[in-house]
């Protein structure tokens, strides 16, 4: 396991802080039999600090974002959806990755998620623009995501809108 805990936009990380997520994310080894790479973002914003951890595992990415005003309750909260995580899909990855995660231990309860409702359906075609031009219509649609062929690569992306309100892009 690696664990790394950086700060950004100049918030400095103090050991308390990496002790702790050190601590806390230790505690899921037992749900991996292969090395699992753990990264803490954190940052101060108005509202307190935010913690982003996300954990990559054999392909498979689990991701956590909580702002606190106290980084410990932040990683603390963090280390609690992961577990969730792992446990609500542990089922489902283990068929995917062909048994390679441990089992659970006798009296664990498990709330395991259903199957994936699908609901709809779209078919549309994918045009060429510029990433500008797509995250202009994404917007018009008020979608979250767009799927678009880039005008100089003829590569398919696509643009997302993420939480703190600026735009991602996917290269595909």
């Amino acid at each position: 396991m690696k664990i790394t805990v950086i700060g950004k936009r100049g918030y400095e990380v103090k050991d308390e802080v990496k002790d702790w997520a050190e601590s806390k994310f230790s505690k899921l080894e037992k749900f991996f039999k292969n090395e699992f790479d753990v990264k803490i973002v954190v940052e101060e914003k108005r509202a307190g600090i935010n913690v982003e951890v996300t954990i990559v595992s054999l392909g498979v990415i689990y991701r956590a974002e909580v702002e606190h005003k106290d980084p410990l309750v932040a990683i603390d909260k963090c280390e609690n959806m992961i577990d969730r995580q792992i446990r609500k899909n542990k089922t489902k990855l283990e068929k995917q990755l062909h048994n390679e995660l441990p089992p659970l231990e006798i009296g664990e309860e498990v709330e395991e998620e259903s199957e994936f409702n699908v609901v709809k359906s779209k078919t549309f075609t994918v045009k060429p623009m510029s990433v500008e031009e797509a995250i202009l219509q994404m917007n018009l649609l008020r979608h979250t995501f767009f799927i678009f062929r880039e005008a100089k690569s003829e590569k398919i992306n696509l643009v997302y809108k993420r939480n703190d309100g600026d735009y991602g892009l996917i290269e595909i």
